[in-house]
């Protein structure tokens, strides 16, 4: 299979993970402490991705050959991992993963100053249609904009430079490495946060929803940082709009969220954005 062909499975699968990843996380943080859950999935993956590669063999797959540039993108995955989650604890589903998910649109867009790729006129209608269709989920005159919206958005904006980022340490930091750093990132960020009052481990019904989380974190995560690092950033981050499909099916299903007409709209414009951003991919 061609590196890029792998890119875009990457893709595919990433996107099934992050969209499990959000709603299962929407569902936990209703009852459990935001950062607890967190942190301790952040543990989690950490402790997954050691016992995996020891079993395997391939500890040395944690090292890095460019250790600045590696701390950067973790500091960067752990930024955008706090914004997130934190709207997603006061936004509907589909309206923080819209916010979120302009972020492909300014990988295109930084791809020029940070990765050397050009930018045409068909990336710069892209970026202003996914951001008119950002808005239009912020539900604006309705007193949607607010902290939380714009914790999305600006997660949207770390997410495209961390990216930008796994692409440039292709060869020198694995996915695996790319994921089990970031993760260490996202603890100190998150503690910084933490509510002892409200601190605790998942109970009864959240276990199964705290082992669903972790196992869609990797398989999010790992495959997002794969896709990056073996097909062009401009191929690979329209692809990441299917999210949103998929965020909006399992919205209506777990939570009964139905988009409202400037909401659909506005995921109609984003989703066109990420079609022009795989055409202008193809040139």
């Amino acid at each position: 299979m061609k590196p890029v062909t792998q890119g875009i499975v990457g893709s595919l699968m990433s996107s099934v993970g992050f969209a499990t990843l959000d709603s299962a996380g929407k569902a936990l943080i209703e009852t459990m402490d935001i950062t607890s859950m967190l942190v301790l999935r952040c543990v989690a993956v950490m402790m997954v991705i050691v016992i995996t590669l020891a079993l395997m063999g391939q500890l040395g797959q944690l090292a890095t050959r460019a250790p600045g540039l590696t701390l950067l993108r973790s500091v960067l995955f752990g930024l955008t991992g706090v914004l997130v989650i934190l709207a997603l604890k006061h936004l509907p589903l589909a309206d923080a993963i819209g916010l979120y998910f302009v972020s492909p649109v300014w990988t295109v867009l930084l791809g020029a100053p940070l990765l050397g790729e050009r930018i045409t006129r068909n990336a710069l209608i892209a970026a202003l249609i996914g951001l008119t269709g950002a808005w239009l989920l912020i539900k604006p005159g309705s007193g949607g904009l607010d902290i939380w919206s714009l914790c999305a958005l600006a997660g949207g904006i770390t997410g495209a430079i961390q990216d930008i980022y796994a692409r440039r340490l292709r060869g020198l930091t694995s996915p695996a490495g790319l994921l089990f750093w970031g993760m260490a990132a996202i603890i100190p960020m998150s503690l910084v946060v933490l509510e002892p009052d409200k601190a605790g481990l998942p109970q009864g019904h959240e276990i199964p929803l705290f082992a669903l989380n972790v196992a869609a974190a990797i398989l999010a995560y790992f495959f997002a940082a794969q896709s990056f690092q073996k097909a062009p950033a401009r191929l690979i981050a329209p692809l990441r709009y299917l999210n949103l499909l998929w965020a909006v099916l399992l919205g209506w299903a777990l939570w009964g969220t139905v988009p409202g007409p400037l909401q659909t709209l506005g995921m109609a414009l984003i989703v066109s954005a990420g079609i022009l951003c795989i055409r202008e991919s193809r040139n």
